[in-house]
């Protein structure tokens, strides 16, 4: 099944959608308590909540700038990035935790 390309304007609304700055610093803490070995059963909940919002956006901004370019337009830059990836390893199992990059883009 082929699936439609995305419009500009969409692609540009998409670009728009951000996790507001107390949800950055929800997760900023959840992390640090990941990190201390300290989550309870129900931060783990919320911070796996946080993380799949995260996915969905990172994937969400990633196929709007790929359309924009397609489109022969030039992504929006913004005065920071979204999101940067690092691997957190705990007792034994891998996973992606996003941290928000306030620093300016390059």
């Amino acid at each position: 099944m082929r699936k439609e390309p995305i419009s500009a304007e969409t692609a540009r609304f998409l670009l728009s959608i951000r996790m507001s700055e107390v949800d950055h610093s929800r997760m900023q803490e959840l992390m640090d308590k990941s990190n201390d070995g300290t989550l309870t059963p129900e931060d783990e909940a919320e911070f796996d909540s946080y993380l799949n919002i995260a996915d969905l956006l990172t994937v969400m901004h990633s196929r709007a700038r790929v359309a924009l370019r397609g489109a022969g337009l030039q992504p929006p830059r913004d005065d920071r990035s979204f999101f940067a990836a690092t691997l957190k390893v705990r007792e034994g199992a891998s996973r992606a935790v996003y941290l928000h990059d306030r620093h300016p883009q390059a």
